[in-house]
């Protein structure tokens, strides 16, 4: 068996290993504290509510409302819609319905590899700016010099099937975040009896446990592909949230601690009826 490899199929020989020794061994090598180390360590930690933002402001209090960062002087743009984007984010950005459609059938692929699932793929797939993204959902986007909560993408259901909307100008990594969010949503859309969550759960937790196990699913596909480092910053942010977002996932990591070796356990919220 794969999960005891160790033993080396369980012949005699791998009680010779002194395995407890091995790894005492390694370790005053200096192995043992490498990024996927530092990654759990961090992401199993309580966080207090007021680290993300608080006190890393940059002029005017700007803050990058794509990577969360300060912004200092004249260094960003300031968007049509009221979005502030750092020139680090604006080095990656996705500006072309040909790299849009490459990224998001990347990220259907490692999708359904990663989770062992199917996804339904929407007919179409479109790129439009915050403020007609939040009149769709009927959220109110009010831009300011910090970071702007606000709706990145949703999905929209009709007699034709589903359609995937997703926040244009925004760099390669919160992109692909956002996709990973949605198409979520239309996993759930098409495997979940709506009728058995809402019954299950209450109607007034249906979007905690939608939008939990999608912020879920957006960080774990972080670290199956090995973004590590921007899987970290969205923890800290979906950990600081206090609304559906923030309380969905905050239930969703109790349930299902995250997978670091690009294997998914099949106790999984995509292979349980009733996710939590």
């Amino acid at each position: 068996m794969r999960s005891d490899y160790l033993n080396f199929g369980g012949v005699p020989q791998a009680d010779a290993i002194d395995i407890e020794g091995t790894r005492d061994f390694l370790e005053g090598l200096g192995y043992g504290r490498g990024d996927l180390r530092q990654a759990r360590d961090a992401i199993s930690q309580p966080r207090p509510r007021d680290f993300l933002l608080e006190g890393r402001e940059g002029i005017e209090g700007r803050l990058c409302d794509f990577c969360f960062g300060p912004i200092w002087g004249g260094d960003f743009e300031h968007l049509k819609d009221g979005r502030d984007r750092c020139s680090r984010c604006s080095r990656t950005v996705v500006g072309s319905l040909e790299q849009f459609v490459d990224e998001y059938q990347q990220v259907r692929r490692n999708m359904e590899l990663g989770f062992e699932i199917q996804l339904d793929v929407p007919m179409r797939v479109r790129m439009t700016n915050a403020k007609e993204i939040q009149a769709r959902t009927n959220e109110v986007f009010t831009p300011s010099a910090g970071v702007d909560p606000r709706v990145l993408g949703f999905v929209e259901k009709s007699s034709s099937g589903q359609e995937l909307w997703i926040e244009n100008g925004a760099p390669r990594m919160a992109a692909i975040c956002v996709m990973a969010h949605e198409l979520t949503h239309i996993w759930q859309n098409s495997v979940w009896d709506q009728r058995a969550i809402r019954k299950q759960y209450g109607k007034k937790h249906e979007l905690v446990i939608h939008e939990g196990m999608a912020t879920w699913a957006q960080i774990q596909y972080l670290l199956l592909t090995r973004e590590i480092d921007y899987a970290k910053s969205q923890h800290d942010y979906a950990w600081d949230r206090q609304d559906e977002y923030g309380v969905g996932y905050r239930l969703f990591l109790a349930r299902y601690p995250f997978s670091f070796d690009g294997e998914m356990d099949r106790d999984s919220p995509f292979h349980n009826p009733m996710p939590l």
